[in-house]
């Protein structure tokens, strides 16, 4: 199975591109504002990210309440990167029901970052992977589109889509809620 993973190089799109026809995925190439005159034609999948949370965005980690209901966004991702204190009873995932709701009537698709995971220290880590369960949760309540990227920086960093299907399984998604991103 062939799956789109959506990357962030730095210079090395070539070493990307031998690992993903490695490993049998597709890339699709995002950069910020001032690294996007880097694109080059010859790659096939490229998308804009904007690290200033403008509304130009095709992919966002902008976790406002505009972002979700703004047409232009097609998925938000790193949602469970908030520097805010759990609670005791629940996570603080910058994500709950009433933009769940808008996800689903917009058609958005919440994306998860296998990435920060990979970097995560070991007290940063289990936090992260609660927040991701809670939002996989709410998704799948609210019928909200599940994305799994592994959401690269390095070529190394890169995973087959057999290990983030195992991931989301871990998170608490059935393999036929992963979507495979479409642009």
């Amino acid at each position: 199975m062939e799956h789109l993973d959506i990357v962030f190089p730095e210079n090395n799109e070539e070493d990307f591109l031998i690992l993903a026809d490695k490993l049998g995925i597709k890339l699709c190439f995002a950069y910020d504002e001032k690294n996007y005159s880097l694109k080059r034609t010859k790659y096939e999948f490229c998308c804009l990210y904007n690290s200033q949370k403008r509304e130009v965005l095709s992919i966002s980690d902008d976790v406002s309440r505009q972002s979700f209901e703004n047409p232009r966004i097609n998925m938000l991702f790193n949602l469970e990167t908030s520097q805010s204190h759990d609670k005791i009873h629940q996570r603080d995932s910058n994500f709950n029901q009433v933009l769940a709701k808008i996800c689903k009537d917009k058609n958005k698709t919440i994306g998860f970052n296998f990435n920060l995971i990979l970097n995560a220290d070991a007290n940063e880590r289990h936090r992260l992977l609660g927040r991701m369960m809670q939002n996989v949760k709410l998704c799948r309540k609210y019928k909200v589109k599940m994305y799994i990227g592994s959401f690269a920086r390095e070529p190394y960093e890169l995973r087959s889509f057999c290990e983030l299907i195992s991931f989301g399984v871990c998170l608490g998604m059935n393999p036929g809620e992963i979507n495979s991103l479409v642009l």
